[in-house]
């Protein structure tokens, strides 16, 4: 009993008084939810803005509206995917979401509550995690992959409730089992020391003092929170496709796609509720693509996961949304189910971006007619009156430079931005 409590207190990773309350222990497992709830949401964004300064002189700046009045919601189990031209600020979004960057303004509200103060930012980055774009630059390469998996299981103590659950049964049924050992060890030596015993009942009595050895030593690493941390990090090695033979190596031993699963195991490893996914698979081959997408959607139906999927590729989006939303200039043009928003695109912006998806049959890419935009996009710093759509759109009209279009609901579950449809 004294061996395993100094265990305890040299062990670097249990920090506690050993008269902790246990009665966390006893917490019920949430079941998970693999379904959509029509009711059931998650994440609430409302009036989300990201301003940067940007110096134009010595004494002034100017602000740079990445994210400009951006509200919505995700359901619970959904993933939401986010579409648009690179500097429209769909990254940006997200990681203000995740408060990577700070909001100029606006509300993010998870589970029913804001995100505001250290205490729930702490609580937030536990349930809400990422996948970052470039699995290179993203994983540290003087770490091994076992550390880089566990960071988070420290962080944030994950692993604590287990081992105190360990301790608890160690402190309850530990002195019979080392009493056990005690005793079959005795009687070992006595069949040992009988000249005449038979060379079975010793085999037998080694095993069953080898069995009684490894249950005692099974208790005693229970106890420790690296034990735990070692086995969790395993499990979401296999979970990912990994071998748990790779624990001990660094990156770059490893090839992009299973760089980006250690991504996906480590944004795995506190038991997050959403997962924002920042080009996750841009990087990589078609092939390796394809692998890695298919691990999302399993995890997904697996843990349970929301995500939020930002991509250039348009089809990708498509294979893995239940929800899309296409964002221009710091704003959401338009947000629809998947199939509805590929099958009625509304929004001149959105039929454009659609036209331009490779088609692989010749006779229907000859009978596609790609929408080309005219002039550039503009510049956030100063972008134009009204519409941030108007100077590229061949709808446009005086009227658009007036007043920016809100994004409303057109039909059951489609939202525009857009004066063409005010009227609807």
């Amino acid at each position: 009993m004294s061996k395993v409590n100094n265990d305890i207190k040299n062990d670097k990773d249990i920090n506690v008084d050993p008269n902790q309350d246990l009665s966390l222990l006893d917490e019920e497992v949430k079941e998970v939810k693999h379904d959509v709830k029509e009711n059931d949401y998650i994440l609430e964004v409302k009036n989300l803005k990201m301003y940067f300064p940007i110096a134009t002189s010595v004494f002034t700046t100017v602000p740079l509206k990445a994210v400009d009045d951006v509200s919505f919601k995700m359901r619970r189990g959904e993933t939401l995917g986010l579409v648009g031209e690179s500097g429209c600020g769909k990254t940006t979004l997200g990681r203000t979401i995740l408060q990577l960057y700070k909001p100029t303004s606006g509300q993010v509200i998870f589970n029913g509550k804001e995100i505001k103060g250290k205490a729930a930012l702490k609580e937030f980055r536990k349930n809400a995690t990422i996948v970052f774009q470039d699995p290179y630059s993203s994983l540290d390469p003087r770490m091994t992959v076992n550390d880089i998996i566990a960071e988070p299981l420290r962080i944030h103590r994950t692993c604590l409730g287990d081992a105190l659950k360990g301790r608890a049964i160690y402190q309850k049924e530990g002195p019979a089992a080392q009493a056990k050992v005690q005793q079959l060890r005795s009687e070992l030596k006595e069949l040992l020391k009988d000249k005449d015993g038979s060379a079975k009942k010793v085999d037998a009595k080694r095993e069953e003092l080898k069995e009684a050895r490894k249950n005692l030593d099974d208790m005693r690493l229970a106890c420790s929170e690296k034990y735990h941390m070692n086995k969790r990090v395993a499990d979401l090695m296999e979970a990912v496709g990994l071998s748990k033979e790779h624990a001990s190596r660094y990156v770059h031993a490893f090839s992009g796609g299973q760089r980006q699963r250690i991504g996906i195991a480590r944004a795995l490893a506190s038991s997050p509720e959403f997962i924002m996914c920042d080009e996750p698979v841009s990087a990589l081959d078609v092939s390796i693509q394809a692998q890695i997408l298919n691990t999302f959607q399993d995890l997904q139906k697996q843990f349970g996961l929301t995500y939020l999927f930002v991509a250039h590729n348009l089809l990708v989006v498509k294979h893995i949304s239940d929800r899309i939303a296409v964002m221009y200039l710091g704003h959401i043009v338009e947000l629809a189910n998947s199939e509805e928003l590929y099958d009625n695109p509304l929004h001149p912006y959105t039929v454009s971006l659609l036209s331009s998806i490779p088609e692989p049959d010749p006779k229907k890419a000859r009978a596609n007619k790609r929408q080309i935009l005219e002039g550039d996009i503009p510049s956030p710093l100063k972008a134009p009156s009204g519409c941030p759509f108007r100077t590229r759109c061949p709808k446009a009209t005086p009227e658009c430079a007036n007043k920016l279009p809100e994004l409303r609901e057109i039909s059951k579950e489609h939202f525009v931005a857009c004066r063409l449809f005010d009227d609807k």
